[in-house]
């Protein structure tokens, strides 16, 4: 800040101001907020890239804010400095919360804003960064929003109703639809991309009224509203809600009671209750839930039955896994356990993905079947390496491959719009078994390894031919599929090889099914089909 006192020193400063900007050459932007000033970043493959980092949708969720749907952020005067990462929503790692609250924040990657280049500076994108995507003519939006109990705490009524999570993206949606054009986006041109909770997020915003008109196509990857941890009746949210209430000394019996102590309660005492086990994985607390009806709700039915009901959007999309999803709960025991403890957990793990596909007194014949199909009978009897490989198999099923399946199967049926389907095998220099547990030999591709081929990263140091050759071809396909609906490659021998589910039940098979070190590229049609048939004949989610 300056203290001027006369003409000729103000002068002098915005002069100053004025050539320190021209040295920069930061891009500078005017949204529907303010002024924002973001900064230059460059492309894999040097494409000079506007990047605005940070810029506030929403106001703060404190106080009276937290635990309700979002407001639009207020207007600021000045510049609004958007060239920093590292704003994070609050949530537990490894014992620790990490974040704040004010972090209704979204990120605007773009190639079409003009300025003159002197100079160019880096931010600290760690997790998804855009240098891989904006070698392609897009623009490029992530978004942080609400997560965990902050996010999708639920009292089962209008006090709290739950969903605040996704009632940010659809904030975020607007405001894109507000600001776009000022990017050289299209408002009428949006995809919506998520992988894991992300994907089950994308499925939401198609089934939910509060997102119509904001998006055109999808992408969903790994994760869908089906999945077991994807969503809660908003009656079963009491006992957990009591329970941190219980140990912040919070009162229970009126809803607005609660709410208002918990809306006095530091973050770190709330989100340190809820701390995550990956091996809980199926009993994920704090997820989408029915709400009651109102203006403001965004779900009101369960998905399972708004999809069988043919209420979800018929819009363009791809949908697909990683070959060993399960791998998402199995690698902590390839990196270090004992037999004892990998029965314990396996009980556990069956146990918790049979409370969401059943009723508990259809538990028992849940847990016959599974054992019969997949452990033969006797878990107990199975050597170590075979266990491992059919845990991985029953994890990945369950959580993510037959909820993937079951939902092209049944929008093949009604969809006019093409659907796309992929199957991603390929393991590079580098996967997620590796940088979480550093597993340094290849147990397979994990839940998430395909995002190390799209987005750039300090988790993603990728080098060699092949890697670079998914990397291109990730990134065309992607890519053209948000440019025009149709996902198409000049790296594939057929430019577009891939083509709709509908046809003829195909799917995109990236990486060689038996050798996943080879990054071939082929059409297939069978999709675990025994697996499958096996989890639809057993316990089917949708009428087909």
């Amino acid at each position: 800040m300056f203290s001027l006192n006369n003409y000729s020193g103000l002068v002098f400063c915005l002069l100053y101001f004025v050539l320190i900007c021209l040295l920069r050459a930061e891009p500078l932007a005017k949204v529907s907020q303010g002024l924002v000033q973001g900064t230059i970043l460059k492309s894999r493959n040097g494409r000079n890239i506007s990047g605005f980092i940070g810029i506030p949708y929403g106001q703060p969720p404190i106080r009276k804010l937290r635990f309700s749907s979002p407001l639009p952020a207020k207007k600021w005067d000045g510049i609004h400095l958007a060239n920093k990462d590292g704003i994070m929503c609050p949530q537990p790692i490894e014992g620790t919360v990490i974040g704040n609250e004010d972090c209704l924040v979204l990120n605007v990657f773009t190639t079409r804003m003009k300025f003159n280049i002197s100079t160019t500076e880096s931010a600290n994108l760690d997790y998804y960064g855009p240098l891989y995507l904006m070698d392609q003519d897009i623009v490029l939006v992530t978004i942080n929003y609400r997560l965990g109990l902050l996010g999708f705490l639920s009292t089962g009524d209008s006090v709290a109703p739950g969903n605040f999570g996704l009632k940010d993206q659809v904030l975020a949606l607007k405001w894109v639809q507000k600001n776009i054009q000022v990017f050289g986006g299209d408002k009428n041109r949006v995809t919506l991309f998520g992988e894991s909770a992300g994907g089950a997020s994308v499925t939401y915003h198609a089934l939910s009224n509060s997102s119509r008109g904001l998006f055109h196509q999808y992408i969903i990857h790994s994760g869908n509203a089906l999945v077991p941890w994807g969503y809660r009746d908003r009656s079963l949210f009491k006992k957990d809600v009591n329970y941190i209430a219980r140990h912040i000394r919070c009162p229970t019996n009126k809803s607005q009671d609660l709410i208002d102590c918990f809306r006095k309660t530091d973050f770190h005492k709330l989100v340190n209750l809820t701390t995550y086990n990956v091996l809980d994985f199926p009993e994920i607390l704090w997820i989408p839930t029915n709400e009651v009806e109102s203006e403001d709700s965004f779900l009101t039915d369960s998905p399972q039955n708004l999809i069988n009901k043919n209420k979800i959007r018929d819009y363009p999309f791809i949908s697909g896994t990683v070959f060993d999803e399960g791998l998402y709960v199995t690698c902590p025991f390839y990196a270090n356990s004992t037999s004892q403890t990998k029965l314990n957990v396996l009980g556990r793990c069956v146990n918790g993905t049979s409370n969401r596909f059943f009723k508990p007194e259809d538990l028992s014949n849940f847990n016959k079947a599974i054992q019969s199909y997949y452990f033969n009978g006797s878990v107990s009897s199975m050597n170590e390496v075979k266990l491992l490989k059919m845990f991985t198999k029953f994890a990945g099923d369950s959580q993510f491959i037959f909820p993937n399946w079951i939902l092209l199967e049944k929008m093949a049926k009604i969809a006019k719009s093409p659907i796309y389907s992929y199957l991603f095998d390929y393991h590079g220099q580098t996967s997620y078994a590796e940088i979480d547990y550093d597993i340094k030999n290849n147990i397979g591709v994990n839940h998430a390894d395909e995002l190390l081929y799209i987005f750039s990263g300090v988790y993603s140091p990728l080098a060699s031919r092949n890697d670079n050759y998914i990397i291109d071809l990730m990134v065309d396909l992607w890519t053209s599929f948000a440019i025009n609906g149709k996902p198409s490659s000049e790296h594939l021998a057929i430019i577009d090889l891939w083509e709709p589910y509908q046809r003829s039940k195909s799917f995109l098979q990236i990486g060689n099914i038996s050798n996943n070190t080879d990054p071939s590229v082929t059409l297939r049609q069978d999709y675990f089909t025994d697996r499958m048939n096996f989890w639809k004949e057993n316990f089917p989610l949708l009428k087909l």
